[in-house]
């Protein structure tokens, strides 16, 4: 594989401390990042997010191995990958890692990166850009979704109004496979500074309508820059946001089903702009056509720290 075998208690050809105790002030720092408690951090788990963080150019900041992960060739070579990617590689017991793990079967890994910082412009780069905008999205691994939804349809940036779930926070970064470390994101945004924004770069609004929408089969999307405003099933997008929304749309359903999991709806609305897109033979907003099923390789995917 081109790197040197990685054995427990290794770092930089000399023996550290394994750690075997759980309440280890390294495993206290991961367990806060996981909940959220040190701003600008975010934590991986598994060996294919964490093959996710580094494709993506991820600061690493931490990274925590257990025996599991060095039994297979592919965990092995992330390792050693790793090891080259820190300067904190630190190793503990499969014991430990079970109790620190948010997995029902942990693979032996976890990494702590710093968050991307993304500009404005980031956000409605390409030559057709659309974001999506999450309001009162509460539940993580619907968000996490959302986010992963955005990126597959081709968005060129995600928005999670206040009162949603945080993109960087543990379920939601498993929920978006690893979107969230590609896909700018901009979290806890209020209804008044995302009106700003809109209004600065001529953004047109579209919101979703079940009683005064025009079917999204039919309804003009309008200009780009655009932006889905889409609200979960309780809650629903806020009263200002839909007020200044020139396009309203509705999903024509079978009764007596009223109402679709927001992830369902953003699927359904993102992927039909695409679908226009693709037909007119436009630009299809910051879409990037990646090979699939792909493994990490150090050596393919060069590291892009401070291009962003």
């Amino acid at each position: 594989m081109g790197s040197d075998p990685i054995s427990p208690g290794m770092v930089g050809g000399m023996h550290q401390p394994v750690i075997t105790s759980a309440k280890n002030a390294r495993i206290k720092l991961l367990r806060e990042v996981r909940e959220g408690k040190h701003e600008g951090l975010i934590l991986a788990e598994g060996v294919r997010l964490c093959e996710e963080a580094m494709g993506a150019g991820l600061e690493i900041e931490e990274v925590l191995i257990a025996p599991r992960l060095l039994v297979s060739e592919r965990g092995a070579a992330l390792a050693s990958d790793l090891q080259g990617r820190t300067s904190s590689y630190l190793d503990t017991t499969d014991e430990v890692m079970e109790k620190v793990s948010a997995l029902k079967t942990h693979q032996g890994v976890m990494l702590v990166a710093r968050i991307p910082e993304w500009k404005p412009e980031d956000f409605l780069r390409g030559e057709a850009p659309f974001v999506l905008v999450a309001c009162g999205v509460q539940d993580p691994g619907n968000l996490g979704g959302l986010v992963r939804t955005a990126e597959a349809a081709g968005a060129s940036g995600f928005i999670a109004l206040r009162g949603s779930a945080h993109p960087y926070r543990d379920k939601a970064v498993r929920g978006s496979s690893g979107s969230c470390f590609r896909m700018p994101c901009w979290a806890q945004a209020s209804p008044e500074e995302v009106l700003a924004f809109f209004e600065e770069h001529g953004v047109t609004l579209i919101t979703t309508d079940s009683n005064m929408g025009e079917s999204y089969w039919e309804l003009d999307f309008g200009d780009a820059p655009q932006a889905f405003l889409l609200g979960s099933e309780g809650g629903g997008v806020p009263k200002r946001l839909r007020e200044h929304a020139t396009h309203k749309l509705r999903i024509p359903m079978q009764e007596p089903v009223e109402s679709l999991n927001v992830s369902v709806a953003a699927g359904l609305v993102l992927f039909e702009l695409r679908r226009r897109q693709l037909r007119a033979g436009e630009p299809t907003g910051a879409h990037t056509d990646v090979p699939t099923g792909v493994q990490y390789d150090a050596s393919t995917h060069p590291d892009t720290r401070g291009t962003r």
